[in-house]
């Protein structure tokens, strides 16, 4: 106890301000070690999942682009413009597919890979029919292909 008395007033304000400076540098150093580990988690999920969320919503929006052209088709009056819609169906059924094989080779998990083969089942309900009627509009057989829609 005398020991203690013996520091003056002034050492024990210096070293408990010194000890406060060292304790914060020790928690700001940790939270920057932190922050680093959360900042890098942060990158390769934004790498890798916001890929995939971008790719599959493309390809949804490619379903819808190919559905509503196969319709433009059956409207279309002359061969050469429904021949060039066709074409665009062709192009877009080949981006999607291409989309398909890349979400594919970037699956982690084997949740992914389920919910990627009820992707394709899906796919393959759709297209299906869509093949009977790009088929119908190409015969300009275009009454059975309206009729097959509904």
């Amino acid at each position: 106890m005398q020991r203690r008395n013996r520091i003056p007033v002034g050492l024990k304000l210096v070293l408990s301000f010194g000890f406060m400076v060292l304790a914060l540098v020790a928690v700001s150093a940790l939270a920057w070690s932190s922050l680093d580990r959360i900042d890098r988690a942060a990158q390769r999920v934004t790498e890798r999942y916001v890929a995939q969320v971008t790719r599959i919503s493309d390809a949804q929006a490619l379903m819808l682009r190919m559905s509503l052209e196969a319709r433009h088709a059956m409207l279309e009056t002359s061969p050469e413009a429904r021949k060039a819609t066709i074409d665009r169906i062709v192009e877009a059924r080949t981006k999607q597919l291409e989309l398909f094989e890349v979400f594919e080779k970037q699956i982690s998990t084997e949740r992914g890979r389920e919910m990627l083969a009820k992707i394709r089942e899906a796919d393959t309900l759709f297209w299906k029919p869509a093949t009977e009627v790009v088929a119908k509009i190409q015969a300009d057989r275009i009454d059975e292909a309206f009729a097959q829609l509904k």
